[in-house]
């Protein structure tokens, strides 16, 4: 049975794509409370994770949180692996979810820039059909780039963005 497509699954897609967890973990490593409560809600009232089954662990300053179940990291990776039909449409809730959930997991901006580490060139289609241009990770076009996850993202709050 597949699990149904929601805003916040594909927000969590998002996140997976870009964690480098390599043990079948879904999980995101953090300094922000914020995302570690977002993360922990998700699973817990959307996924029906048990709370004592993830999994947080310290190391240098971050927290590292995760949890193991082989439907939904299997469903995840669907998700993965054919966002570029999916996520097509940059009016589409599902769109906005999953690429704040990339920000959240590996983007930053500083001095005016915004970054993304190790978007791949499924990462670079999804952003272009969505009208975002981007060159070796960085954004070319920040303001639409804004616009389209304001109010999706938890990082992009943390950074003074002037777009």
């Amino acid at each position: 049975m597949k699990i149904k497509l929601t805003a916040n699954l594909c927000y969590l897609a998002g996140l997976q794509d870009k964690a480098r967890f390599t043990d079948r973990a879904i999980g995101i490593s953090t300094r922000i409370d914020e995302l570690e409560q977002r993360f922990t809600e998700i699973c817990v009232k959307e996924l029906k994770i048990e709370p004592s089954r993830i999994i947080v662990r310290e190391e240098g300053g971050s927290k590292h949180i995760y949890f193991y179940h082989s439907k939904i990291y299997r469903e995840l990776l669907e998700i993965n692996s054919n966002a570029t039909k999916i996520f097509r449409y940059s009016n589409n809730e599902f769109s906005r979810m999953y690429v704040a959930g990339i920000f959240d997991a590996a983007g930053h901006a500083e001095k005016g820039r915004i970054r993304i580490n190790g978007l791949t060139r499924s990462d670079e289609l999804v952003l272009e059909n969505l009208g975002i241009h981007t060159m070796n990770g960085t954004i070319l076009n920040a303001g639409p780039f804004v616009k389209l996850i304001k109010g999706f993202s938890i990082m992009l709050g943390h950074y003074a963005i002037d777009k």
